[in-house]
């Protein structure tokens, strides 16, 4: 097995966080944990989520499954990073029921413009991946882009830095 998580991995978490909290819950996956089940061959360094509830008890389940696994699980309230694109609610993938706890991947637009803004190396790959499987469209992306740019500062996103990856994007991929 090679260095950090894939789809395997997170499955087993999910089993058991359903094993535990037996309430009916939504978790959204984010970031390389989402990509994962989208079928990125590139493993996570841990589990980025979302839930649909607030729920103390639900966070502490969560937190405690993931030390029982010695995993890295860490709860993003992605909507105080990113400006959520428009629709974002329409776009989530239903991936599977596990007992209490239905999976699905948060919505692949607020997942790449996620990237976008932060413009690692490692991002520009995964907005790619995600351009290459079809799963968003570039021109898409890009309306999402710039109507992200009158509230970046907002999130402490430099609307040039991403627009610079979002070139660095349009580049690759018409290269590709």
């Amino acid at each position: 097995m090679g260095e950090g998580l894939a789809k395997g991995e997170i499955q087993v978490f999910v089993k058991k966080l359903s094993e535990a909290y037996k309430e009916p819950v939504a978790l959204y996956l984010l970031g390389g944990s989402a990509l994962s089940f989208l079928g990125s061959p590139r493993r996570t360094i841990d589990i980025d989520c979302t839930i649909d509830i607030q729920s103390q008890a639900l966070e502490e389940t969560i937190e405690k499954t993931a030390l029982e696994l010695k995993l890295e699980v860490e709860i993003v309230p992605i909507g105080e990073f990113i400006p959520l694109p428009e629709g974002n609610q329409d776009r989530h993938y239903r991936i599977e029921q596990f007992g209490s706890v239905e999976v699905f991947i948060f919505d692949p637009y607020s997942i790449a413009l996620s990237k976008v803004a932060r413009g690692f190396e490692t991002d520009i790959q995964d907005v790619l991946f995600l351009l290459e499987r079809n799963i968003i469209d570039l021109d898409r992306l890009a309306a999402f882009v710039k109507s992200t740019v009158p509230v970046a500062w907002d999130y402490d996103i430099d609307p040039a830095e991403m627009q610079k990856y979002l070139n660095i994007v349009r580049k690759r991929f018409h290269h590709s």
